[in-house]
């Protein structure tokens, strides 16, 4: 879920958190700067792991409800710009990586970062999720004149036959 702006902990306690049914959620565009890292260690009810960055761009977090009782941290690891969040835990007895991503329209590098980084530190089931910034299939996705050229690898390909994968 897109925060978008200054980030509230009003807004997101009243409009977002109690309108999911969700015992895990992604944010982005969190804006969380040095002076607002309070807001979201207080958020009731939520784990939470974040970036810090700067309050005017990006921002990302994961929260995980405290109702998950059989949750283990493991450590997690930020994008130096603020982009995304990595965290490696155990629930319910398994490993996961769960990934937040924020690609920012002006950033050009985070998607191949993340997907380094992640080839060499991903273990147990791999989570992605976030805002992309990117349009997967101009003829449904925009109307605008931008193709996002430089996101090509995440287009969806014309099936040639049922053998193909989609992406």
């Amino acid at each position: 879920k897109s925060v978008g702006g200054r980030f509230s902990y009003n807004l997101l306690d009243k409009y977002t958190l109690e309108d999911i049914n969700s015992s895990v959620a992604f944010l982005q565009e969190t804006h969380i700067g040095h002076e607002d890292v309070k807001l979201l260690r207080k958020v009731a009810g939520w784990k939470s792991f974040f970036t810090v960055f700067d309050s005017k761009s990006k921002g990302v977090a994961i929260l995980i409800k405290d109702t998950i009782t059989d949750f283990e941290y493991i450590c997690h690891d930020e994008d130096y710009a603020g982009g995304y969040i990595v965290l490696f835990c155990r629930l319910y007895g398994q490993l996961f990586t769960l990934v937040n991503v924020y690609n920012h329209k002006d950033d050009h590098t985070i998607l191949k970062r993340l997907g380094q980084y992640l080839k060499n530190t991903a273990t147990g089931t791999l989570v992605v999720g976030g805002d992309f910034n990117t349009v997967l299939d101009p003829k449904i996705d925009r109307s605008g004149t931008s193709d996002n050229h430089q996101h090509k690898a995440f287009r969806v390909k014309p099936r040639t036959s049922s053998k193909d994968h989609v992406l």
